[in-house]
């Protein structure tokens, strides 16, 4: 089993990987492969799509959702936001070990 599998999924990250997977799927489509009522899926693709992941595009009496490859700007932005979390938990961390040691000599 891969680690992937072993993972809890919901329907939303169901429907973010088939959409990624097709690189565009139909609304409607997308909702009977995940089970789930196509309103559900209009409402979970207008929140990826304020968030950038996906695309919402119009035709005629269909909607179809694209997945939208990051930016290498994009890219590079969330990788220094990443090191910067990265940093400041590592101080914490440290901080939390220093408070700790004359602790742990009690025990």
């Amino acid at each position: 089993m891969e680690f992937d599998e072993l993972l809890v999924t919901t329907k939303v990250d169901a429907l973010v990987r088939l959409v990624k997977e097709k690189g565009s799927i139909e609304m409607s489509i997308a909702a009977k492969l995940l089970d789930v009522e196509p309103e559900a899926v209009e409402e979970w693709a207008h929140i990826l799509e304020e968030e950038g992941l996906v695309k919402i595009d119009y035709h005629l009496t269909k909607a179809h959702l694209s997945w939208v490859t990051p930016t290498v700007e994009q890219v590079a932005k969330e990788r220094e936001s990443f090191y910067k979390e990265k940093g400041s938990l590592a101080q914490e961390i440290d901080l939390l070990k220093q408070e700790m040691a004359p602790k742990e000599k009690e025990l």
